[in-house]
């Protein structure tokens, strides 16, 4: 991603092959052409021939103007698949007008790469809604493709240049970044988005790789595992990214401090089914003048294996703070900190379910030295140096656990705690205990300590 004083802005190596645009591409991402290799300032005139060749095969009456005026686009709803490292970053915009003339969407399919330059022309999938009015993001990215964006750099050649050279070099690259500022609005490209393309150094990429960092992006990810079931936990997961948007976007949220890939909320309200669909609604936050629910809607049957992938057909849907229900992709009720990768299906086109519960990572995770001490009848029985793992579960019903895991320095031996979330209750090995106080405690200063139920046998945790 280059700014050379006597060119144009480009977001790419100059190295990299020429752009090539043809008719057809990957049926799963539902494609109608390909465009791979690197984006130069001539080739919208190439997209624009591709796209009028395809609209008069179908009888449409479209030219190299787009399509008339009185007249709908026979492409609407199509996508655009792209492959490539990036390129000339005016071009590359120029082209994303060219493709919503058209109503024409945008894809990344599995094993492609669509970075710099290219990710911008990515961001300005459409399609036309039903009304024929308003205008919908169409960008899907496969789980197991690669989507990145960084910030343009000024590179000039080692010579001395004038005050002059050197303010309309900065004028094009202010000029080139507002071209796709006044289009933040209109392409719907979200506010954490615009500002990991701003922030992101030239020399390194910003790429989708979790979750989280999709849904706040604002881009549908396809090619995923589907829950194999409705859970408030699946729920609460979607739930909560769709309360990280509101508190990026929404005013009545505007207090509330953005949420991380750590946060999940959700208190399970109501359970019900009906028609094959089921219906979870949530209580996600309460407190003051703060106040958000959400709900999830989906189906019990198997969704139905086929190209295009969802969010064509409203398998899952989620409505937020009372508002209309809105088809989601199932990769946003897996956990937030999930990796694509980690989420892939073997095949394009088949139905691959997954537990979600086995997805979703601890909420704490912690571990640390400690010393741990055996005590009987009020004596100590012996101190071995240990290492404490603590986590906070959480399971399928939005329950939470504590788990610690002891293992001593011979590595052969472990002591698993799992302490009640409500009580003083413990079991130790599996054997049921109770939590004492430190009055109680055999061993004093900061060592937590547990008892076995029914005798004086005690173990206590002293961290170092």
């Amino acid at each position: 991603m280059r700014l050379f004083l006597a060119a144009a802005l480009t977001l790419a190596p100059l190295c990299a092959a020429a752009a090539e645009i043809t008719s057809g591409g990957d049926p799963y991402m539902g494609c109608i052409a390909t465009l791979s290799g690197l984006i130069e300032k001539d080739d919208g005139l190439a997209l624009d021939e591709v796209l009028a060749e395809i609209d008069q095969q179908r009888g449409g009456e479209g030219d190299l103007f787009g399509p008339p005026i009185t007249g709908e686009s026979t492409l609407n709803g199509d996508r655009l698949c792209l492959d490539s490292p990036g390129g000339n970053f005016n071009a590359a915009i120029g082209m994303g007008d060219t493709l919503r003339l058209w109503h024409v969407g945008t894809a990344v399919p599995r094993g492609a790469r669509c970075e710099s330059a290219c990710a911008v022309l990515f961001l300005s999938g459409v399609r036309l809604g039903g009304d024929g009015l308003l205008r919908h993001p169409n960008r899907l990215l496969h789980a197991g493709g690669i989507l990145g964006v960084h910030a343009p750099q000024l590179t000039v050649q080692d010579r001395q240049y004038s005050p002059d050279h050197v303010a309309s070099a900065y004028a094009l690259a202010v000029e080139t970044i507002a071209e796709l500022a006044i289009r933040k609005t209109d392409w719907k490209i979200s506010d954490p988005l615009l500002y990991r393309l701003l922030r992101t150094p030239p020399e390194e990429m910003a790429r989708i790789e979790t979750v989280f960092e999709a849904a706040l992006w604002g881009i549908d990810v396809v090619g995923t595992a589907y829950p194999d079931r409705p859970t408030p936990l699946a729920a609460a997961h979607a739930c909560t990214k769709a309360f990280a948007l509101a508190v990026l976007s929404d005013p009545d949220f505007s207090g509330f401090p953005p949420l991380d890939a750590i946060s999940l909320f959700g208190t399970t309200l109501a359970r019900d089914t009906n028609d094959g669909v089921e219906t979870i609604r949530l209580k996600l936050f309460e407190e003051g003048d703060y106040s958000a629910t959400c709900a999830l809607r989906m189906a019990l049957s198997p969704p139905q294996p086929g190209n295009p992938p969802a969010p064509a057909a409203p398998w899952a849907e989620v409505s937020f703070d009372g508002g209309p229900f809105v088809p989601i992709t199932p990769a946003l009720m897996f956990d937030s900190r999930a990796k694509l990768q980690d989420l892939v299906t073997p095949r394009d086109g088949e139905i691959q379910r997954a537990d979600v519960l086995d997805t979703t990572h601890p909420r704490n995770d912690l571990t640390y030295d400690a010393s741990c001490g055996f005590w009987q009848d009020g004596a100590l029985l012996g101190r071995l140096p240990c290492k404490a793992r603590f986590r906070r579960l959480v399971n399928e019903l939005m329950q939470i656990r504590i788990r610690f895991d002891i293992r001593f320095e011979d590595g052969r031996t472990s002591t698993i705690l799992q302490p009640d979330q409500t009580s003083l209750e413990v079991t130790i090995n599996g054997v049921p205990g109770t939590r004492v106080d430190r009055a109680d405690a055999p061993e004093k200063g900061d060592a937590t300590c547990f008892r076995q139920t029914g005798g004086d046998a005690f173990f206590c945790i002293a961290q170092q």
